[in-house]
C-alpha cells in the first residue's frame, strides 16, 4: 500500500455496502462518495486512485483505466433500483425522462428498447426524481427507486429482468478501476478482502443502512442478499461484453474491446 491513505471513489448508493463497509474504518483508505456518473472525473482529476464506476465510463476510457478486482456491482435478473415507470405501456414509450446519475443505465435503456421494441427513444434528462409529474415515462436508479413504488404508475420495467429475458446474461452495472499503474496486487487483495466480508455480512448491513434510507428493512434484506450480485463470474463477464458490443453497434460507446 502506498504511504499516503488510498483514495477511493465510491458509489453513494445503498448497493455499495457489501462493497466498502470493511474499508470506512481504516486509517490507510479515504473512500470519497457521490453518484456514479461523476466518479470517473475524480479518476481523471487525480482524486482517486480507484473508482468503483460505470462500466460506459470505463469502456469510454479503456485506455486511461483498467479493471482491477472481480469485485462489482450486478445483478442476474430483477434490480428492484433500475427500473422505467410508465403511464403508458413499456413498447409505447417513445420519449423517457431520464435520471442521469449513471451513465451505464441511461445507454441500458437505450439498448433494451432498440434491441426489444426497436425504438429509439428520445431521452430527456429529469431535472428531479423528486418530481415526476409532467413526465409520461421516467428512468430512475438507485434509492429513490423505492419512493416511486408508492406513487401510481400503472407500469414499471426493471431493467435487469429485462436484460436477463433478452439474453439470458447477468448485467453489470459498475466494476472497480484504477488509473494505470496507480494500483497494484495489495489493493486487490484490499478490495476482494473488503467485499468477501460485506456480502458474508449483508443482512446485518441491511440493518444498519437500509431504514436510514427509507428502505423497508425486508425489501433492504432482499435486496443485498438476493438481487445484487458482487463477483464478476463468468456469465457476469459474458453478460458484460454482450452489453458492450450491443452499446458499440448501435453508437453509444466507442472502441469497447479495449476494456477488455
Amino acid at each position: 500500500m502506498p504511504e499516503h491513505p488510498l483514495e477511493i471513489a465510491a458509489v453513494s448508493y445503498f448497493n455499495t455496502k457489501p462493497l466498502v463497509h470493511y474499508l470506512l474504518d481504516r486509517p490507510d483508505v479515504h473512500i470519497a462518495f457521490d453518484v456514479p456518473a461523476k466518479l470517473v472525473d475524480r479518476l481523471h482529476r487525480g482524486q482517486a486512485d480507484v473508482g468503483l464506476i460505470p462500466v460506459v465510463d470505463w469502456a469510454r476510457h479503456a485506455g486511461e483505466l483498467r479493471m482491477i478486482s472481480d469485485g462489482c456491482i450486478a445483478s442476474d435478473g430483477t434490480t428492484l433500483t433500475v427500473r422505467v415507470f410508465s403511464r403508458c405501456k413499456p413498447e409505447e414509450i417513445r420519449t423517457l425522462h431520464a435520471d442521469v446519475d449513471s451513465h451505464t443505465s441511461v445507454v441500458m435503456v437505450q439498448v433494451l428498447w432498440q434491441k426489444c421494441f426497436g425504438t429509439k427513444l428520445c431521452l430527456e434528462p429529469l431535472p428531479s426524481a423528486a418530481d415526476t409529474r409532467g413526465a409520461d415515462a421516467v428512468l430512475l436508479i438507485g434509492d429513490k427507486v423505492i419512493n416511486q413504488w408508492r406513487e401510481p404508475w400503472p407500469h414499471q420495467a426493471d431493467l435487469g429482468q429485462m436484460w436477463k429475458d433478452l439474453t439470458g446474461l447477468p448485467f453489470v452495472f459498475a466494476v472497480w478501476v484504477a488509473r494505470q499503474h496507480a494500483a497494484g496486487e495489495e489493493v486487490a487483495r484490499l478490495l476482494t478482502d473488503a467485499r468477501d466480508k460485506g456480502c458474508a455480512d449483508a443482512r446485518r448491513l441491511a440493518t444498519i443502512y437500509g431504514p436510514e434510507r427509507g428502505w423497508p428493512l425486508p425489501v433492504a434484506e432482499e435486496y443485498l442478499t438476493r438481487y445484487m450480485k458482487y463477483r464478476i463470474d463468468a456469465p457476469s463477464r459474458q453478460g458484460l461484453e454482450t452489453f458492450l458490443d450491443m452499446a458499440s453497434q448501435l453508437g453509444y460507446i466507442t472502441q469497447p474491446a479495449g476494456a477488455r
